[in-house]
């Protein structure tokens, strides 16, 4: 069973140990620190600024259908 991402705060990270922080994602809308919007996400599916299927999110790591990776989330 997938988790709805899209509802709550979580913490986005980048890549590997002691990845910096790049964001929240809050009400399935990612923004990086600054505010500037990144992704949005509706369940556990991420979309593009502007509406494009971009990957999943998989036991909290978003990737793209080849596998590569996008962000890691983490609850706030």
């Amino acid at each position: 069973m997938s988790k709805d991402y899209s509802t709550g705060r979580y913490a986005a990270y980048g890549y590997g140990a002691g990845a910096p922080l790049v964001g929240y994602l809050e009400d399935g809308m990612l923004r990086s620190n600054n505010g500037t919007w990144l992704f949005r996400v509706d369940g556990d599916e991420v979309y593009g600024v502007h509406g494009d299927y971009v990957g999943e999110i998989e036991e909290g790591v978003a990737v793209r259908p080849s596998g590569q990776f996008i962000f890691r989330l983490e609850a706030d």
